[in-house]
This record gives structure tokens, C-alpha cells and sequence, in this order.
């Protein structure tokens, strides 16, 4: 019989999760998976260095939705040491990507 406790989801980078205790981050996206840790970056808690969310801590809901207008248009991350970073200028990236509002 197995351990429902210790079971978490096989998170795979480009995934869509929720944080079950700040839910005021909104979704993530996971982008990187390295052993017990996940790198995150979060669309309304978004910073340059991804968040690192270690599975034995917290356990990462797999989102409903696996698609979000912003996640979805995140520039690519690079590794910088131990961090996974997007690029100096993503929000500009991220503006400049956006689509064109519709008028009301």
C-alpha cells in the first residue's frame, strides 16, 4: 500500500503550478527541476531569479489550467550558479511580446 504523505507530483519543467499557501503569487511555471528542489518563477511574485520551492517543504499543486498569458511568454532562463535567471531586460521582453489591446 502506498504512502499517500509522500507522494508529490512528477514535476516537469514548463509545468503550471499554484503555491498552496501564497496564493497571491498566482500561477508558476516551473523551470527548472534539480533533485528534491524546483525553480519557479511565479506571474504576479515575478523577479529576475526564479523562486526555489524544495519538495519535502511544500508540495507544489499542479495547476488546472496548464497555460497562462504571461507564463506562456517568458523569454528562455539561463543557469548562473546555483540560480536560474531570465534575462536582464524580461520585462521589457515581456512588453514588447504582449498582445495588442483590444479596444472597448
Amino acid at each position: 500500500m502506498k504512502d499517500e504523505k509522500n507522494t508529490s507530483p512528477n514535476y516537469k519543467v514548463g509545468m503550471i503550478v499554484e503555491h498552496p499557501n501564497r496564493p497571491e503569487w498566482g500561477p508558476g511555471k516551473v523551470v527548472a527541476v534539480s533533485g528534491d528542489r524546483l525553480h519557479v518563477h511565479f506571474r504576479d511574485a515575478l523577479e529576475r531569479k526564479a523562486k526555489v520551492m524544495v519538495r519535502a517543504v511544500v508540495c507544489l499543486n499542479v495547476a488546472g489550467e496548464q497555460s497562462d498569458s504571461v507564463l506562456d511568454r517568458l523569454p528562455p532562463v539561463k543557469l548562473d550558479g546555483t540560480d536560474w535567471l531570465l534575462p536582464v531586460n524580461y520585462e521589457r521582453l515581456l512588453k514588447r511580446s504582449a498582445p495588442p489591446a483590444v479596444p472597448v
